[in-house]
């Protein structure tokens, strides 16, 4: 798991889930330049992404950013490591219709 350092955000409890021991969380300042987790990454075999950004509260440029720029990077991560599966986790009930 690797997490963005974010202020007055939800932090999920993963200590507590069945494989909790397989879990290894990272934390990042930033998730601008994910290539420094290459080498991590190498001998796994799916990638899940599940990070987003809030228009009311980021503003459309961080959205742009995090929910395009940061999943597209974190796709190529996976590919360029070998991971064959890449799977995106959306928030319920999302759509892309919405301006929020």
């Amino acid at each position: 798991v690797v997490r963005a350092q974010t202020e007055g955000r939800a932090r999920a409890d993963f200590a507590k889930i069945l494989g909790a021991e397989k879990i290894v969380i990272r934390g990042l300042d930033s998730l601008d330049d994910l290539s420094q987790l290459e080498s991590e990454l190498s001998g796994f075999d799916a990638m899940f992404c599940s990070i987003g950004a809030y228009m009311k509260l980021d503003g459309p440029e961080a959205v742009q950013r995090v929910d395009f720029g940061y999943v597209v990077a974190a796709a190529d991560l996976a590919q360029r490591c070998g991971i064959p599966s890449f799977s995106l986790v959306s928030a319920g009930g999302a759509d892309a219709g919405l301006p929020e």
